[in-house]
């Protein structure tokens, strides 16, 4: 054993905490044991001389990340390893991802800069920990499989020993000795492995002599219409020597230019870049040639700084910038390429605070090359989105001239930012998230985007800069238009089945008893009698199958959906199946509308003739479940003619809104024009079913269109051309039709804000204050019979 080999740590010791415990895998108590070590450790933390990061639900990408910020001397990784040498991480649903040995020793060969010591507690890991042991100075690995309790006093004698001054192979015997003195019988199960160490090899980067050329990825967001980039001349910036070379468009992954950044749709883009860079990652290789990633283009700032998001921590990459003079930078941010000397960003005001602040509002973070912030613009922004603030961030250069990031200051100023965001966290631990406002260059955008760590900070605004003004640009990190994941637990899939058995009676119910008295009257009596014969020849499926709604009225068939009935499932119980019935009766309406999509995804983008026929849909819907409801009440159903109503009325809006939590999750991100007429409308019909009197008044309340509209609204153009809103403009009111009178409701100063974020949140409350101010404004259009 060489001197180095046995030398001990140096204070600040770091140490990360990794664990993955996947969903199908015997559960294990990773918490108590993080939990031990940190106790133990906890004088030495306070000290200063240890620093302890812990991560949970790791995924690959996650570890990437870590490794590459935190720079952690010691790995220390809980979970599940298998007889075929493997790792077991996690997915993004938590389900396994099987990590080979060879993968998972690579990581480590890339990235070992600081790395000493990595402690696998995992059954069977100590072929990993071999693999591994050849790129860095000591791992640790089991033989065998390591109780719960023995790994906890192994672990704590383990680190005890390192964080007082012993070696690792020292405090290694430290720990097995504790087994012993505990009376474990798998004392001899924990394995060390020395190689030579980390410092004794050349980086492997610098090695030039018998490395495979690398592949080469170059990222062009050609966003920009009218100048676009030319790609040899970006390519003419990138090395001769690789094995291969791919060039990924951001247009061909469905972004659409715009015109001097103007009109950009940024959730189209952001779908792109999600796209584009998943493509990137299935290139990735554990076994093949090392990748290299260059990105170039024009496009909006705040598109660059999803990019560099999406890259922060698993990439190498290379930004090649043409500035307004025409130079062209090739900037690297590699951590070796940060040369020390004077700081790029000379002037961070708002983070130098005595005491972690109490707000709980947005920190607002601008970032500079020089520009001084517009307070009032960031301020103005804040507020139409309803949103509080928390603190004010400055990061800039010099005021004097507009500072350069070039090949000489660019990785600097990569780890000032990446430092920066570090210190948000502590400085506002009750913050709800950041909003990012950029000021500079490309460049800036992507090294801002790359330097938040998602694990800490999880909820970013990006506004983009345009007619003077900040507009809403996204949200990150990006969660798409993906659907929800559907949990594949026993008990879960237990609960839907029943729900939907639940559901399936109701409908069987409603088959057996409807009439044509319960029918609109606007419905002729063939029409009725139509009607009445295709419901008693419906089939609902008692099986859960797939994820979408399925309502094929040809084959007389109706598919709920496993995910329908899981967004169906986070509602009221007594909502529930009322639900289940209005989505079956709307869509059996709409076959006589001649809609007749096989499945409701379907259908979507018919605009104006689609709102048309969805509202007399879910009014006839409505209005026939309260009128069956309230008949076969008799006298007790008439006396609860207005509750009976007012809860179908409700049965709509949660029809709404379960496939918008589906597909967005619990806030609407892409809120379309249409549907944001949709939830008014309902949310007023609620407040106007809950002024009735008796239960005559049904057909009135349904009998006639209403429209109801929040106007005017900064929007865009999706990738189809469809309307997303943005926010109301200061002068936004709420306009009403009914019976093709119109009606116009002025707000207070920020309710146009408050009445769009409560429809992104799914707030009823605050809608129905809203909508009940329109009624008692008109009352004698709106509401006749209560006069």
């Amino acid at each position: 054993m060489t001197s180095m080999q046995a030398q001990s740590f140096r204070p600040p010791i770091r140490i990360l905490l990794f664990a993955a415990n996947p969903h199908a895998t015997e559960r294990l108590r990773i918490d108590r044991e993080f939990r031990e070590i940190r106790l133990a450790l906890r004088a030495e933390e306070q000290a200063g001389t240890v620093e302890i990061e812990q991560r949970s639900a790791g995924r690959p990408e996650d570890l990437q990340d870590a490794l590459l910020r935190l720079h952690p001397h010691i790995v220390h990784f809980s979970g599940h390893g298998t007889v075929s040498e493997e790792l077991l991480l996690e997915e993004y649903g938590g389900e396994a991802r099987r990590v080979h040995k060879r993968a998972f020793a690579h990581l480590f060969e890339l990235l070992r800069g600081s790395i000493r010591l990595v402690v696998l507690n995992a059954c069977h890991s100590k072929p990993l920990a071999e693999a591994v042991g050849e790129h860095v100075e000591h791992a640790i690995g089991m033989e065998d499989a390591l109780a719960d309790g023995a790994a906890v006093d192994f672990a704590v004698a383990l680190y005890k020993g390192i964080a007082l001054g012993k070696s690792v192979p020292d405090a290694f015997s430290l720990g097995r000795n504790a087994l012993h003195l505990k009376g474990h019988e798998d004392a001899d199960v924990p394995a060390l492995i020395t190689r030579t160490p980390v410092e004794m090899r050349p980086p492997a980067r610098t090695m030039t002599t018998g490395t495979r050329s690398p592949i080469q990825i170059l990222f062009v967001l050609d966003l920009n219409s009218d100048n676009p980039v030319a790609r040899d001349e970006v390519e003419a910036h990138l090395p001769d020597q690789r094995s291969e070379r791919h060039v990924l468009f951001l247009s061909k992954y469905g972004a659409r230019p715009a015109n001097r950044g103007v009109g950009v749709d940024f959730s189209g883009c952001a779908d792109a870049i999600a796209r584009m860079v998943a493509d990137a990652r299935n290139r990735l290789s554990s076994d093949g040639p090392p990748v290299r990633y260059y990105v170039a283009g024009r496009a909006a700032l705040p598109v660059f700084t999803h990019l560099g998001m999406e890259l922060s921590a698993w990439a190498d990459v290379t930004l090649i910038n043409q500035r307004k003079s025409l130079i062209w930078d090739v900037l690297s941010f590699q951590q070796q390429h940060a040369l020390a000397g004077d700081p790029f960003f000379k002037i961070v005001k708002g983070l130098d605070v005595d005491e972690p602040s109490d707000a709980d509002g947005r920190v607002a973070v601008f970032v500079s090359t020089g520009h001084i912030a517009r307070r009032s613009d960031i301020h103005d922004f804040l507020q139409t989105h309803n949103s509080s603030t928390a603190g004010f961030v400055e990061v800039r250069a010099e005021r004097s001239t507009l500072a350069t990031l070039d090949a000489t200051n660019a990785a600097l100023a990569m780890s000032e930012l990446s430092r920066i965001f570090e210190r948000l966290p502590s400085a506002f631990p009750r913050r709800k998230g950041i909003a990012l406002f950029v000021a500079g260059p490309a460049t800036l955008a992507f090294m801002a985007g790359r330097a938040i760590n998602l694990h800490s900070i999880q909820d970013v605004w990006v506004p983009n800069h345009e007619g003077g003004a900040y507009k809403f640009a996204a949200v990150l990190p990006w969660k798409g238009r993906a659907r929800a994941l559907v949990s594949g637990e026993a008990h879960d899939e237990l609960t839907r089945k029943r729900l939907l058995e639940s559901i399936v009676e109701r409908i069987d119910a409603l088959q057996r008893t409807l009439r044509i008295e319960h029918l609109p009257p606007a419905l002729s009596p063939e029409e009725a009698r139509r009607f009445l014969a295709r419901l008693s020849t419906m089939r609902i499926d008692r099986e859960l199958r797939g994820d979408d709604f399925e309502f094929n009225i040809i084959e007389g068939s109706m598919v709920l959906g496993r995910g329908l009935v899981e967004a169906l499932r986070v509602l009221p119980e007594a909502d529930r199946v009322r639900v289940g019935q209005t989505l079956f009766l709307h869509e059996l309406f709409h076959f006589d509308q001649n809609l007749r999509s096989a499945t409701y995804h379907g259908v979507g983008r018919a605009g104006v003739a689609l709102e048309e026929v969805d509202y007399w849909a879910d009014a006839m819907t409505a209005a026939t479940l309260a009128a069956w409801e309230i008949h076969r009440g008799g006298e007790s159903g008439k006396e609860r003619a207005r509750e009976i109503t007012v809860a179908y009325v409700d049965a709509v809006l949660c029809g709404i809104e379960a496939f918008d939590r589906f597909e967005q999750g619990e806030r609407i991100e892409a809120l379309y024009e249409r549907r944001l007429r949709r939830y008014l409308i309902w949310n007023l019909q609620r407040v106007r079913a809950q002024s009735l009197t008796q239960a005559e008044q049904l057909w009135e309340l349904f009998g006639q269109r209403l429209i109801v509209e929040l106007a005017p609204l900064q929007g865009r153009l999706d990738e189809r051309f469809d309307k997303v809103v943005d926010a109301p403009q200061e002068n936004a009111e709420i306009f009403v039709v009914l019976g093709g009178k119109l009606m116009r409701s002025r707000l207070a100063a920020q309710a146009p804000s408050v009445i769009l974020e409560a429809v992104r949140t799914f707030d009823r409350k605050v809608l129905g204050l809203a909508m009940r101010a329109v009624r008692e404004q008109h009352l004698g259009l709106l509401a006749p019979w209560a006069r």
